[in-house]
């Protein structure tokens, strides 16, 4: 099951922003929807399979909600047939709600291993690097120096995340794992292993 988060400016376009984020994430997910606008029967048919919560006065004015914020698209078949798809500002939107809730577990016992994020960000994608280096900080990573962050646990896919919604390409960013560091003791007493 997915987990749906809540969104204030998706709930301020439409008093139904809760079953909006979750019709959102079905999309980002590869769900497909479609219906038959002209039939009640084909309304019904898209709402049978779906949650209780998605009663037909809810499920329409959420779509129309994500539509007029240009979250969604409708293309209509020559059949009837209407299939709903994400935009890319929806899929951009997806990922903004998974970056504010983005979190590097803790394991019960650590591995011994640091792991070191370095970056040269080009000054065009300024913006990305600053972003980068308030969520590496948001994360829990310590800075050695202004590019260079350490943090105990594994966190390549986080990073690989944040690589890509920042658009900064892989060769400006070094990830690096390591059972040695110079300052490991006083590493050691700030992150409490």
């Amino acid at each position: 099951m997915v987990r749906i988060l809540f969104d204030k400016k998706i709930a301020r376009a439409s008093p139904y922003g809760h079953l909006a984020k979750e019709i959102l994430y079905y999309l980002a997910l590869g769900v497909s929807i479609y219906f038959i606008c002209s039939s009640p029967a084909g309304t019904r048919r898209f709402l049978k399979n779906i949650k209780k919560e998605w009663s037909r006065k809810s499920a329409r004015a959420s779509l129309s909600s994500l539509h007029k914020n240009g979250f969604i698209s409708y293309r209509e078949k020559h059949n009837g047939t209407t299939i709903v798809t994400i935009t890319q500002k929806g899929r951009r939107k997806v990922k903004e709600w998974n970056l504010e809730h983005l979190i590097i577990k803790k394991p019960e016992k650590w591995d011994g291993r640091w792991r070191i994020v370095a970056f040269d960000i080009a000054e065009k994608r300024r913006k990305g690097r600053n972003a980068l280096r308030k969520m590496l900080q948001k994360l829990g990573f310590l800075r050695i120096q202004k590019s260079i962050f350490i943090h105990p646990y594994s966190c390549k896919q986080e990073l690989e995340f944040l690589m890509n919604f920042f658009l900064i390409p892989e060769r400006e960013v070094l990830y690096i794992s390591t059972d040695k560091f110079p300052q490991e003791q006083l590493f050691k007493k700030k992150f409490h292993i």
